[in-house]
């Protein structure tokens, strides 16, 4: 715990969804989240070597889920990352245990650690640029009233559009799921073209949009989702894959701000349910070294912000 606290300030986020809508990943909005009786996190603290400030990271997992993900890891420079670390071993261990089959990360591709993450077998499933949405659509937008929330009789609708627009290699590492909250979603002569789920945090909301290629105009579409959710009054952020990337000019187009990219990283684990593979894995490391309830908007309503610092 002194370690974390007195690197808290120099944090790599490998979750940049959490960091958004939570703040600093050491702060105390963002361990809160942590409480969570559904959600499993393991944190671990590498030994110095030769003087240097010792390394620490953590995984977290939502029980029931494919995959689990790494959250930081500190220190953030690139002097203090070594090449090779035995820590992400050890998490990797630790969320095959828990029973995720993949350890997902999230990194800008300049940092040092996407080559420290690609030389321990991560693997790069996606590119993300996120964007900032304006808290005020363009006086010159129209609004059309096109996203309504979700009806109970929408689901395998939702699913067969994920699964027709997300590449297989992403569904991989994320499998669509029902999601816990009432989504979003947008009609086009009758047939559900797009929907959008959310993570939210006293910090922010950040969108997880899926809208398919043959949508006539998605520039009015954002455009109803901006006045939509600017009653929220936090910041919200709508994420652009790789394989959506004809979003971006409309985004621009109404004043959304984008993040640098990111690389979207994931490591097929050996161990995905707890058993004694996962003992024997981690001696050779140590060798070495519900339904839906409630909309976006109900949802925000009950979330009040509070301190992200210990």
């Amino acid at each position: 715990m002194p370690l974390l606290l007195r690197y808290r300030q120099r944090v790599l986020c490998l979750n940049y969804a959490q960091e958004l809508t939570f703040g600093n990943l050491l702060g105390f909005s963002a361990m809160l989240s942590r409480l969570d009786p559904n959600i499993d996190v393991s944190t671990g603290i590498a030994k110095s070597q030769d003087g240097k400030i010792p390394m620490a990271g953590q995984v977290d997992y939502s029980q029931g889920q494919r995959s689990a993900h790494l959250t930081y890891l500190l220190p953030d420079e690139i002097s203090d990352l070594p090449e090779e670390s035995m820590l992400i071993d050890y998490l990797a261990v630790k969320a095959g245990e828990m029973g995720a089959l993949n350890l997902l990360a999230d990194v800008q591709e300049s940092h040092p650690a996407f080559e420290m993450l690609r030389k321990d077998a991560f693997k790069v499933y996606c590119w993300e640029n996120v964007w900032k949405l304006p808290s005020r659509p363009p006086s010159t937008t129209e609004f059309k009233d096109l996203w309504q929330e979700e009806r109970d009789t929408d689901e395998q609708s939702v699913r067969t559009l994920y699964q027709t627009v997300v590449p297989p290699i992403v569904q991989a590492a994320e499998p669509f799921i029902n999601a816990s909250m009432r989504r979003l979603v947008y009609r086009q002569e009758g047939e559900l073209m797009a929907f959008t789920e959310n993570i939210s945090g006293p910090r922010g909301f950040f969108l997880k949009p899926v809208i398919h290629p043959s949508v006539e105009d998605v520039h009015s579409l954002i455009g109803d989702l901006i006045v939509y959710l600017q009653s929220l009054g936090k910041p919200v952020y709508f994420p652009v894959r790789s394989y959506q990337a004809w979003i971006a000019d409309a985004l621009e187009d109404l004043g959304a701000k984008s993040a640098p990219k990111r690389a979207l990283m994931v490591k097929h684990l050996a161990v995905g349910v707890p058993s004694e593979n996962g003992l024997v894995l981690r001696k050779r490391i140590e060798a070495h070294s519900p339904e839906p309830t409630s909309s976006i908007v109900h949802q925000a309503r009950n979330i009040s912000p509070d301190s992200d610092c210990i």
